[in-house]
């Protein structure tokens, strides 16, 4: 053999050697990695205006930023609401030819209603109910509470007992679903 070919042989050995190892680090990732806390808000549930209940105050005490709300609609990890809603707003926000903002903003799902206009339909003490948990509501639904940390079936040893959304974040939520009207 060539000294070429055995230097090519050594190298395609330790780019194999690599990726195992970076396979092998990756397997060992915690898979609640975004920021997600144990820390669960108190609150109170009163009786709502279109719904049975609702929460009337802010669970971090101040309210959020619709700018970041919709940093969390949109990310693929956390409240990715667009998974399921569609958000005419959010999908406007999507350019044709960039790949990355397709990415982010031009896939919305349907399986639940889309949420034009839902700052029409329901409070803003309605809407962080049913960012908080939505069972309370809407018992049968299959959206997910993301501000609650237990009562879950089949979630990751790593993500048991989180919460997918802190409470400074279901504020930033429902800040921006406080757009759509």
């Amino acid at each position: 053999m060539t000294l070429a070919g055995k230097i090519l042989k050594l190298g395609v050995a330790l780019a194999l050697a690599l990726t195992a190892g970076s396979s092998a680090a990756l397997a060992k990732k915690k898979k609640c990695k975004d920021g997600e806390t144990t820390e669960v808000a108190s609150y109170k549930l009163v009786k709502g205006e279109h719904l049975d209940y609702q929460i009337p105050k802010p669970l971090n005490g101040k309210g959020g930023d619709p700018k970041r709300g919709l940093k969390w609609m949109t990310h693929r990890r956390q409240g990715n609401c667009i998974a399921c809603h569609e958000v005419k707003k959010i999908l406007a926000l999507a350019k044709p030819n960039d790949l990355n903002s397709l990415k982010k903003y031009g896939f919305h799902g349907k399986i639940g209603p889309s949420l034009d206009g839902v700052a029409s339909r329901y409070t803003e003490g309605e809407l962080r109910l049913l960012v908080v948990d939505p069972k309370k509501a809407f018992p049968d639904t299959i959206m997910p509470a993301f501000h609650k940390a237990q009562g879950f079936t089949r979630v990751h040893k790593d993500c048991v007992g989180h919460v997918i959304l802190s409470a400074d974040r279901v504020e930033d939520v429902v800040a921006y679903l406080k757009t759509l009207k």
